[in-house]
């Protein structure tokens, strides 16, 4: 059994993908299975994985129809046998000590730095958060987690012990279209209790171009991300304190919407029905409940009561 099992997804990337396959089998830790997990590509990159699957018999390819990143990612979690997940992108890169840094401490989750690389001009942000550990005893420590930058909402740039994965049947959402590594993340860290941060950067997310699907995703209005926030909710159900983080970060995002759709240069009649729709959202309710005094009162008493003509009226006088 490999010490490591390392995912990646891959849909057509066969730009990028030898670089990203280079990365992870020049690491100086060498026992971990790659499983590639060809999601249906209409370009070379099935052809791409079967080519170093016979270079290298650490490598299993799963080819299969097209059905998005978490079917993916979920494919690959079956057939895995290492002590610990990694996840790494198919257009992404690792340092060549990646491996080896995280799991040089014995940790329920592991995360390394990582940088926006952009290849062609050799430009890098890198992303820090508090380095050393995190214990979590409550769901005061799961808040403060989350609260913290301890870990962005992606899965890679992080070590999993498949041990919790596979006891828990921790999987990712295969109905959620963006987001989805955060609701995984969540299901794991309601089983954990210890976190180690290496004041180390290892991972660098590619970027090649600017509309990538969590770049847009963050771009996206409100209402398309409803279901995600409701779904969020219902993950930490029984834990009040992370639901009322949740709840309030929601309605602060929900006041900030109303308001630039108020202030738009649509038709009058156009931001009220965009409101309207928003106010249809059972956890916009839910959150209200949770926490009543996040906004303020009149807005609370129009959104309760669905009077988006009033709501726009409200926050296009106060930009007038």
């Amino acid at each position: 059994m490999p010490q490591i099992s390392v995912i990646v997804p891959v849909y057509n990337t066969e730009q990028y993908l030898r670089q990203c396959l280079d990365s992870i089998l020049c690491q100086t830790f060498s026992d971990f299975e790659l499983i590639l997990v060809d999601d249906g590509s209409s370009d070379n990159s099935g052809q791409i994985c079967d080519e170093y699957a016979l270079l290298d018999q650490r490598i299993t390819v799963i080819h299969k129809v097209n059905c998005g990143v978490s079917s993916a990612r979920n494919s690959g979690l079956k057939c895995a046998l290492g002590q610990y997940i990694v996840f790494v992108d198919a257009d992404d890169l690792i340092n060549i000590d990646y491996f080896e840094n995280l799991t040089s401490v014995h940790a329920d989750l592991v995360l390394s730095s990582f940088d926006d690389y952009w290849p062609d001009t050799k430009k890098r942000i890198e992303y820090q958060a508090k380095y050393g550990e995190f214990i979590i005893k409550n769901e005061n420590d799961i808040v403060a987690y989350l609260k913290g930058g301890y870990a962005p909402g992606f899965v890679w740039g992080k070590l999993f012990l498949n041990q919790i994965i596979k006891k828990y049947k921790i999987c990712f959402d295969e109905t959620q279209k963006h987001s989805e590594d955060i609701l995984f993340i969540g299901d794991y860290i309601k089983h954990i209790n210890y976190i180690y941060k290496l004041n180390y950067c290892g991972y660098h997310h590619c970027q090649y171009k600017s509309d990538t699907l969590s770049n847009v995703a963050m771009k996206k209005p409100l209402i398309t991300r409803m279901d995600w926030w409701r779904k969020a909710l219902f993950q930490f159900e029984g834990y009040p304190i992370v639901q009322k983080y949740y709840a309030e970060m929601f309605l602060y995002l929900f006041e900030k919407e109303v308001q630039r759709i108020a202030i738009s240069n649509l038709p009058f009649r156009q931001r009220k029905k965009s409101i309207n729709d928003l106010l249809k959202c059972d956890s916009l309710i839910q959150c209200i409940n949770i926490s009543p005094g996040i906004l303020p009162k009149d807005t609370r008493l129009f959104t309760l009561y669905k009077m988006s003509g009033l709501i726009v009226l409200k926050y296009s006088n106060r930009n007038s």
